[in-house]
């Protein structure tokens, strides 16, 4: 009785010091959307144009931009993550405002529609509306560069759980009421751009380094090979 009691005691033991050790296998993983465009205040979207600008311009319509990805591959708990874009050096920051916040917005329209170009003002309305996701200070500053946008905790949720097609909705949120060129991330169907989210996955629960779902010694023995 006395050593079962003792092999009882030593594996409680080892469950608490996965659960508690922190995530020294945590996974950096970047994907690439499949998708990104923009919708027009008309409603109307090119499949074609991967163009990603949002803000107004002198035609008097504002535009309200997307971004299509495919987690089916990801198996892991996704713990933090990020919005990776380029912001071209040529065009890419075009406004008379030293500063534009750009805000990005949970998607609910079908996708497949959104990427085909009949999701219409509906659509265009979704993505500039909702539960914010994330938003970002853009100066010129940043033009050339890859701009990162931190998704908060109702993004990550929402990544968590999703099966497959993901998509998020991004608007300028400071755009003045005057008719005239204010946008960024303006002539990204031009050359190669960035466009991913860049993950962190963990273990769910905590602890579970073998990725079974449950915590047991499998998971002690791998977790030993990886701290050292």
């Amino acid at each position: 009785m006395q050593q079962i009691v003792g092999r009882k005691n030593v594996f409680v033991i080892v469950v608490t010091t996965l659960s508690i050790t922190p995530l020294v296998s945590a996974q950096a993983v970047n994907i690439d959307a499949t998708d990104h465009g923009w919708y027009s205040s008309a409603g109307a979207h090119t499949p074609t144009n991967v163009n990603y600008f949002a803000g107004d311009t002198l035609s008097g319509r504002d535009f309200h931009n997307f971004f299509v990805f495919d987690l089916s591959g990801v198996t892991r708990q996704i713990t933090a993550a990020k919005l990776a874009l380029t912001l071209p050096s040529a065009g890419g920051y075009n406004s008379q405002d030293p500063s534009e916040t750009f805000e990005l917005h949970d998607v609910t329209s079908s996708i497949p529609n959104l990427v085909a170009g009949t999701g219409g003002v509906d659509a265009y309305t979704d993505l500039g509306s909702g539960t914010v996701y994330g938003s970002r200070t853009i100066t010129p500053a940043d033009s050339g560069s890859v701009v990162e946008i931190t998704l908060n905790s109702s993004a990550v949720a929402a990544l968590d759980a999703a099966p497959g097609l993901f998509a998020l909705g991004g608007s300028l949120t400071s755009l003045d009421p005057a008719t005239n060129n204010e946008f960024i991330f303006g002539n990204t169907h031009l050359g190669l751009t960035i466009t991913q989210l860049r993950l962190t996955l963990g273990h769910s629960p905590p602890g579970n380094f073998n990725d079974d779902k449950a915590v047991d010694a499998a998971d002690y023995v791998l977790w030993r090979k990886i701290d050292n």
